[in-house]
């Protein structure tokens, strides 16, 4: 199941925030359509990397929703870019914040005994 993050027409965050872990792939839908209803149909969108390990693949757009595959190869901070392009040549700009976990690093080995 993807994580789904809708674009309205006013009032939108510009950073999205979500929490991964290091070693997974986590699916995401942008879905411009509330936004294109008020402004102009989505053309491309394109994802780039701004910061952190993650890599994307696998995107793609279809009626104002653009999809993509993110991994994490290490844990760390992971800042993402998505372009959308518009028939009236204009863009918007948001950013996927993913903080990726290592589930190993800090976890304390205490023999069951909990305090």
């Amino acid at each position: 199941m993807a994580r789904r993050f809708v674009i309205t027409a006013e009032n939108n965050p510009q950073i999205f925030r979500d929490i991964a872990y290091k070693d997974g792939a986590t699916y995401y839908s942008f879905d411009f359509a509330p936004w294109a209803d008020d402004n102009a149909t989505v053309t491309s969108v394109t994802w780039t990397s701004k910061a952190g390990s993650a890599t994307i693949s696998g995107t793609a757009l279809a009626s104002n929703v653009a999809t993509g595959l993110v991994t994490f190869g290490s844990a760390g901070g992971n800042l993402i870019q998505l372009k959308a392009a518009t028939t009236s040549n204009g863009t918007y700009i948001v950013y996927l914040d993913v903080e990726a976990k290592d589930p190993v690093v800090g976890r304390i080995n205490d023999y069951g005994i909990v305090p």
